[in-house]
């Protein structure tokens, strides 16, 4: 969008105008802070879409309209392009280094959509105080500055509420935030953007321990818990969020947890009790999860677990190389013969369910799919799918009767199939909800 304006408006004076900027320009800073403002369950990833990419072409082809407009006679134009370049550097410095180093959230988009606003009033003022129609343009103008401004305030200050502490790295900008319910209990969230990664009831204690959010005992991590057998188990979380899975070790299972983000370690060490009161044998093990993994691999030292449940995606982003064909025979290396593998697939605005069941066929297993709707005020609405080995002469598992097969017979489920050469988000998007 930057460059694509850029073209357009130094091409030809003709393409931009102050008459055709007023209208866009109004609206376009208010409707995208709008989509930040509003719960993310409401708007489909297609509105989301088009608002912001239009959006920014909006902003970017006015201020690239200002610019051209301004452009200085021939001798002065070799300083006039290494200015542009110049502020086109520091702008990349300040998001990529300035901003995560100053702020503790994303509130630097809706900062500069104010900013924009402001710019645009001053670019446009000599255009709209030329008559009593143009003041009254002006007007409307600035109330939509107005209106962006507060709207963008009153966000911040909502992300704000009940906040204990918020941090921010490459990887994500993470915020631990606590709230009271009606009926007194005391609950504590691990938030990133508008995505919980788990929570814990700090009060009452009797609650702490609770597996909860997407974890529950309806989901279908928890039901695979529950049916686990009595003898100690070596189970592998890929994602480790607030730590609730901690809250289903028992005394002589072995947890190894693999998380990427140094700060979401922390954040479940010091803001959450499931890793310190687990009753079973907690690892922690820093990086990416199917490096190490491969690392244990080619040293010869495979996990053996009894079950691996993959955890990892950071919002709605999903890191496509952990669900590769590559990396799901990679998990079932390190599983027992008769391990099972999960993966959490609950996403707003992907359908996973059919990576896995082209994934499944092409592994010889069979794919379970468990989706969970509970009426409580501790568990989230959550997806998950359980891999288990197709050949394996075990008895029926309790779970088997509550989870749903997936069809792995789909005449196109190669298309589905992601390796690590070859992976479509497009293919599985929900552009509708």
């Amino acid at each position: 969008m930057y460059l694509l304006s850029f073209v357009i408006t130094f091409d030809n004076s003709q393409w931009y105008a102050h008459r055709l900027a007023l209208v866009p320009v109004m609206f376009a800073p208010t409707l995208m802070i709008l989509t930040v403002f509003a719960e993310a369950e409401r708007l489909s990833i297609l509105t989301t879409l088009s608002v912001n990419t239009l959006g920014l072409l909006v902003c970017c082809w006015f201020l690239h309209g200002e610019l051209a407009q301004s452009r200085p006679q021939p001798r002065y134009l070799t300083r006039f392009y290494l200015m542009i370049s110049a502020g086109g550097a520091l702008g990349g410095a300040l998001a990529s280094i300035v901003a995560p180093a100053l702020f503790n959230s994303f509130i630097e988009f809706r900062l500069l959509l104010v900013v924009f606003g402001l710019v645009s009033v001053a670019g446009l003022w000599p255009y709209l105080t030329r008559n009593l129609v143009a003041k009254g343009l002006l007007g409307l103008l600035l109330l939509s500055v107005g209106l962006s401004a507060l709207l963008a305030g009153w966000s911040v200050y909502s992300d704000h509420q009940g906040r204990l502490s918020a941090v921010r790295n490459f990887y994500a900008a993470t915020s631990v935030n606590e709230r009271t319910l009606r009926n007194g209990q005391v609950q504590r969230l691990l938030v990133n953007g508008n995505i919980r990664h788990g929570s814990q009831f700090m009060m009452p204690e009797a609650l702490q321990q609770r597996a909860g959010d997407y974890y529950g005992a309806s989901s279908g991590i928890g039901k695979l818990m529950a049916a686990q057998p009595t003898t100690p188990s070596r189970v592998g979380v890929i994602g480790l969020g607030a730590g609730v899975m901690a809250s289903y070790a028992r005394e002589g299972d072995h947890f190894t947890f693999f998380e990427i983000n140094p700060q979401s370690i922390d954040a479940a060490q010091t803001q959450f009790t499931y890793l310190r009161n687990a009753r079973g044998h907690i690892d922690m093990r820093l990086g990416d999860a199917r490096i190490e993994l491969q690392k244990q691999k080619a040293a010869g030292q495979l996990a053996g677990f009894d079950l691996l449940a993959v955890d990892a995606f950071s919002g709605d982003a999903i890191p496509v190389h952990l669900l590769t064909l590559e990396a799901l025979m990679l998990y079932r290396a390190h599983l027992k013969p008769d391990g099972v593998l999960a993966l959490h697939i609950t996403n707003k605005y992907l359908d996973l369910q059919p990576v896995l069941a082209a994934a499944a066929r092409a592994l010889d297993a069979k794919a379970w799919l468990f989706e969970s709707k509970p009426r409580n005020d501790h568990e989230s609405t959550s997806v998950w799918v359980i891999l288990t080995p197709a050949s394996s002469t075990e008895a029926p598992r309790p779970w088997h009767t509550e989870g749903k097969v997936l069809d792995e017979s789909a005449p196109d489920s190669d298309r589905y199939l992601w390796t690590d050469l070859k992976n479509n988000l497009f293919d599985v998007m929900i552009l509708r909800r």
